[in-house]
């Protein structure tokens, strides 16, 4: 450490040795050339300067990296430092591979390195700051003023300090250009910020070349007056369930200097006090006050109410808030209505089933809820957000009963495709609407006669068959008894010359019937036979009764002629006739029950003679 330095080596091309030290013989240093082409790490002869190796640090970044110091590790090789760049670079002496260390560390330059029992050591103290004090921006004319401060408190190893807005410093200036805002007692005070502004603090330490950068945002200032909200309009608004009710208009003063205020609609199922609208509910929609004036919504409110399916009106509460809430508590204008929802009225209806044949059939409803109902049946429903419209109405009634009871209106069979019911509340006017469904056909069904009708033996009766298809329902005959023998059915004991009815039941309403005509059996019957063609007696005896015979189930008529049609004795037992007077007697044979006459008469005579006469008493011989 005696006597006059000696020169080992000298350069001439603008750039400076920064950092040297020795290792295995050799003197190894840093050499800063202010230009990235010119950034190295050199090996030189220590003897004469004369420089036996060079490594450029970085390439890839195309500026000046500023190499600072350097120093051996225990394993060989070379570390590095840089102003700028990455931290500190490794260089493999052997290699000659140069590879970062430590990326690079915001805020922290011209480092000096060391290794301490092996450890690699950056000996920079960086400064440090323990507080920041704002004082908020005033307002003036509904404005903030930029006329914030904030006092940066507590600042250890740092001399100078400068501001910039953003969340970063931006472009770090070259050593010593900092601010002139230097740091007395451990503090430095920054006036005219921004409120809600971000703004990014560098402190420097000179003397270890090193900087700490530091973000803060200041804080927002609020500079309005309350608005207040009041409403236009009725508070109150009842609408059935679905149906469109009114709007819900509201008065806004303007928020301070914004001319249009952000107005928020939330909906309660219970009603709110103090502020607790401002938290929770259902949030509707949110809209610009134009003119002071904002609705809820554009003329269609109950689209935004849940159907009420039950059988009692539901409250909904609606609030008018302001969307954005200030930071003062005590600001928190509100206004309410309430929508009182009517529940529609509940039944079920159905088409009855249509008899083939039939005119009309039956629509059943059933309405459930209790009250008094009118009944609409149409082909087809409009809406337009006030309840079902029936179109192409076909009938209505009014007056009907609910609470579960049933109204049964006939329609055309042309509708048996099924019907719109709408039913409406005549008290509340809301109104519910249905299909009634699609009426089932009954056909008729197809009768045919297996057995043509036969008369008895004493053709007093007859008998047929015949199948019923489909064989659904109930059958049943007018007369005659009625058998089955699988799809055979059998009437027996039907009396001659009447009509056998047949019925089908299908249904309590469905009954369809065919008529069988019955035969006249025994028809014609046979000529009668006189008992005595010729009859005499005296004038002093009395009158004899004429008689004739007739087959089984058969009687007589007596006629004055031949084709008289005035009877002069006919019905039961008139087999026998007593004239008043002599003459011709004309009798014909008649189908007991069934009126069928024989085809010829036949005569029978009657002589009176005088007192002294002998009659001749004819006698049958049997």
């Amino acid at each position: 450490m005696s006597g006059s330095p000696t020169v080992i080596a000298t350069l001439t091309n603008g750039s400076v040795f920064v950092g040297v030290t020795f290792f295995n013989g050799f003197l190894w240093a840093t050499i800063d050339g202010y230009d990235f082409t010119s950034d190295k790490v050199v090996k030189m002869n220590p003897a004469d300067g004369a420089i036996l190796a060079t490594y450029v640090l970085d390439t890839k970044n195309n500026f000046n990296i500023r190499p600072f110091d350097l120093a051996f590790a225990s394993d060989g090789n070379l570390y590095a430092t840089s102003f700028y760049g990455d931290c500190v670079y490794k260089v493999d002496i052997t290699s000659g591979i140069v590879s970062t260390y430590i990326g690079q560390v915001d805020g922290v330059l011209s480092k000096n390195i060391a290794f301490v029992c092996g450890n690699f050591k950056c000996l920079c103290v960086d400064p440090k700051i323990s507080g920041i004090a704002q004082t908020d921006a005033t307002c003036e004319g509904g404005f903030s003023k930029n006329d914030g401060k904030a006092t940066i408190s507590g600042i250890t190893n740092g001399d100078k300090a400068d501001i910039n807005e953003g969340s970063t410093y931006g472009t770090t200036p070259i050593y010593g250009d900092a601010s002139n805002k230097l740091i007395s007692s451990g503090s430095v005070l920054f006036t005219g910020l921004k409120p809600n502004t971000q703004y990014s603090i560098r402190v420097w330490n000179e003397s270890d070349n090193c900087f700490k950068d530091t973000v803060f945002t200041t804080k927002p200032v609020e500079c309005f007056q309350c608005p207040t909200i009041a409403l236009n309009g009725k508070s109150t608004d009842t609408l059935c369930s679905g149906y469109y009710g009114e709007g819900f208009t509201v008065m806004v003063s303007q928020l301070g200097s914004t001319p249009d205020s952000l107005v928020q609609f939330v909906r309660f199922t219970s009603p709110q006090s103090g502020k607790s609208m401002y938290t929770g509910g259902t949030a509707l929609t949110s809209m610009k006050a134009v003119n002071g004036s904002a609705q809820w919504p554009v003329g269609q409110p109950g689209s935004q109410f849940s159907a009420n399916n039950g059988t009692t009106p539901v409250n909904y509460y609606v609030y008018a808030i302001l969307a954005n809430a200030p930071n003062d508590t005590t600001c928190r204008p509100f206004v309410e209505k309430i929508y009182t929802i009517l529940p529609l009225p509940k039944f079920t209806a159905s088409a009855e089933p249509v008899c083939e044949g039939s005119n009309t059939f039956d629509v059943k409803v059933t309405i459930q809820t209790a009250g008094t109902f009118k009944i609409t049946l149409a082909r087809g429903l409009a809406t337009v957000g006030n309840g079902p419209i029936p179109q192409d109405i076909i009938t209505s009634q009014g007056g009907s009963a609910g609470n579960g009871a049933t109204t049964t209106l006939s329609i055309s069979v042309a509708d048996t495709a099924g019907v719109v019911v709408v039913v409406e509340d005549e008290a509340t006017g809301c109104a519910n609407a249905g299909i009634s469904g699609k009426a089932v056909l009954i056909k008729k069904p197809q009768w045919k006669v297996t057995t043509a009708p036969v008369c008895s033996v004493n053709n007093d009766s007859y008998s047929v068959s015949f199948t019923v298809t489909p064989d659904l329902g109930t059958v049943k005959v007018n007369n005659g008894i009625l058998t089955k023998a699988g799809a055979i059915y059998t009437v027996t004991g039907i009396p001659s010359g009447t009509n056998l009815i047949i019925v089908d039941s299908l249904t309590a309403v469905c009954k369809f019937d065919t008529t069988i005509t019955g035969p006249n059996c025994g028809c014609p019957p046979k000529v009668p036979i006189a008992i005595a063609a010729s009859v005499l007696v005296c004038a002093s005896d009395p009158i004899p009764f004429l008689e004739v015979t007739v087959g089984p189930g058969e009687t007589a008529n007596w006629y004055a002629t031949e084709t008289s049609t005035t009877i002069l004795a006919g019905g039961a037992n008139t087999l026998k006739y007593k004239p008043t007077g002599e003459g011709v007697f004309w009798a014909e044979s008649i189908k007991v029950g069934v009126g069928c006459k024989s085809t010829l008469r036949v005569p029978v005579t009657l002589r009176i003679d005088n007192p002294k006469c002998i009659p001749l008493v004819v006698k049958k011989k049997k």
